[in-house]
């Protein structure tokens, strides 16, 4: 028994229809079929270009695809075909209505954020970077690829654009449906409403077989993955801040600090105790803006101790005093 056969079924018979509509021959029969996957034909005029896979996912009942068609015009026609069946069809040229597909990405401690942009069938631009603050992981790229939309429209003289994302936040925040409550959402939402011109939204699920919003989701890999490297050196130093942080508790007489472990190549733990009422707390280092350092501590009876100790260590740090000259 296949999994899932008449699922795929329904939906590669959809799609051969369309195909058929559009000039292009689907072929595929009862052996085309595995679990979660059915694998289609495709051909025009008696030539044969390859085949598409098309993917079903239970959990969220969703369907993707995956090409290897060797000629790109029946392969965009194919993409053209797959996004009108998804609801994600995209804006002629003489619409004026740029398509920007935006997307985030974190990977080992970076953040990396993309987008594309056309202009009907024509690319006009790629978008790819990374940026600085990774406290708020992918989430931070997927707001800032939409930055950059709106900066490459503005310097271009872009005056309408749709914004096609997977991450609901892009638009909940921008509309106010969702209430921006930390500094990057809030400047997210600010830079939005300064941004003079004609603005769409829409969401495509992520990993659906639509091309450009893969295209960019690979970008936004891609970037964090490049800069990736450097996390092993941030990881270095902030792990040397971790000990140096220790070996300043451990220098008070009331204190003692000790190492615990080390998460994603981002945040060390460390744990702090109070060697007189035996009270102790779990604190987490981290980077954060402008490669400064930070910690995160939950509600304890050692938090305003730990706070006490984290701003004697800076204000020492600040002026390279050390411990040993208190």
């Amino acid at each position: 028994m296949i999994l899932y056969k008449n699922e795929l079924h329904s939906k590669a018979v959809e799609f051969q229809n369309a195909l058929r509509d559009a000039n292009i021959e689907a072929f595929f029969g009862d052996e085309s079929f595995r679990d979660y996957l059915v694998i289609i034909a495709i051909s025009k005029n008696g030539v044969n270009f390859g085949k598409v896979s098309i993917y079903y996912k239970p959990s969220k009942n969703t369907y993707s695809i995956k090409k290897q068609i060797s000629n790109e015009d029946i392969s965009k026609i194919t993409d053209i075909v797959w996004n009108n069946l998804n609801g994600s069809a995209a804006y002629d040229a003489e619409s004026g209505v740029y398509e920007a597909f935006v997307d985030g990405s974190y990977i080992s401690g970076v953040t990396g954020y993309a987008a594309v942009i056309y202009l009907g069938d024509e690319l006009k631009t790629r978008i790819a970077g990374t940026i600085l603050d990774v406290e708020f992981r992918q989430f931070g790229g997927e707001l800032q690829s939409v930055i950059e939309v709106f900066k490459w429209c503005a310097a271009n003289k872009v005056s309408k654009v749709r914004i096609n994302y997977d991450y609901q936040g892009i638009e909940k925040f921008a509309t106010g449906e969702w209430k921006a409550k930390n500094s990057l959402s809030k400047d997210y939402v600010d830079f939005i409403r300064k941004t003079n011109m004609h603005i769409e939204w829409r969401h495509i699920k992520s990993h659906t077989g639509n091309s450009k919003n893969d295209e960019a989701d690979a970008l936004a890999k891609k970037a964090a993955s490049a800069t990736s490297a450097t996390t092993s050196r941030r990881f270095v130093n902030l792990e040397n801040k971790a000990l140096d942080f220790i070996d300043f508790i451990n220098k008070k007489p009331k204190f003692f600090a000790q190492y615990v472990g080390a998460e994603n190549g981002e945040m060390v733990r460390i744990k702090i105790k109070n060697k007189k009422n035996k009270d102790s707390s779990t604190v987490n280092m981290i980077y954060a803006k402008a490669n400064n350092f930070s910690i995160r501590q939950p509600k304890s009876p050692m938090e305003s101790d730990i706070y006490n100790l984290w701003q004697e260590f800076l204000f020492f740090e600040d002026f390279n005093v050390t411990a040993d000259n208190i």
